[in-house]
């Protein structure tokens, strides 16, 4: 009898570890590695000398992305959370498309739009849900992006000329995040982002005060592991 009511006093107590092992999970620092696919579009004006000359660009890039992320959460009652979160990214997004006079596209001149790293800085709020081994969550704030834009008018002599900026913007999504070890979590999750205009010249490709007014945003979709210290 003793060594049945032991078996059941461990079996009591593994349970009793196991729906709790997950209560305090989502508090405290994490890291982890995402992927996933990303969409973008690269709108711009031309301008002249300052002034609107009628060529437009629409290009719409999209790629893989593969990065790192890391941040701490608060519970800050018993089911809901607040956190901090910092991710950098590589991808493989880019596009070349033909620049349009008045609507309509030219073949003689061409941009090709290869958005090259990204970052951001966000705040999240999340409920934790599912014997505490889930959490849903909304997230947003600061976003930079590393984008390389080429210029190319293909009329001999062919004249081509590249620019490289880090723009600023800002980022909002969701996701949701689930603990599949007491120390492991696997995470889905959705962001939009956009990014301020930012002139770029194109006078060696097509003329002198030839100027591109471009404004980027992208949809992205990614999966990750976290570890939780």
């Amino acid at each position: 009898m003793k060594k049945v009511n032991y078996i059941s006093l461990a079996a009591l107590i593994l349970i009793a570890a196991s729906s709790t092992a997950y209560a305090d999970g989502f508090a405290g620092p994490y890291a982890g590695v995402e992927a996933g696919y990303v969409t973008g579009q690269d709108k711009g004006t031309e301008t002249f000398n300052g002034a609107i000359n009628g060529w437009t660009e629409n290009i719409k890039p999209d790629g893989g992305v593969l990065g790192i992320f890391g941040g701490y959460n608060w519970m800050v009652a018993p089911q809901f959370l607040m956190g901090v979160e910092a991710d950098f990214e590589g991808r493989s997004q880019y596009k070349t498309n033909n620049l349009s006079l008045n609507g309509v596209p030219q073949s003689a001149d061409l941009i090709k739009t290869d958005v090259r790293y990204a970052a951001s800085l966000r705040l999240r709020a999340g409920y934790v849900f599912n014997m505490d081994s889930t959490l849903a969550y909304v997230t947003a704030g600061y976003a930079g992006v590393d984008i390389e834009r080429t210029f190319t008018n293909t009329i001999p002599p062919l004249t081509t000329n590249s620019v490289t900026s880090w723009e600023n913007g800002w980022t909002v999504g969701v996701g949701a995040e689930r603990f599949f070890t007491p120390r492991v979590t696997g995470r889905f999750e959705y962001r939009y982002s956009k990014y301020g205009e930012k002139a770029v010249s194109a006078a060696g490709a097509f003329g002198p005060g030839i100027a591109e007014h471009m404004k980027y945003d992208d949809n992205t979709l990614q999966l990750g592991i976290a570890y939780h210290f």
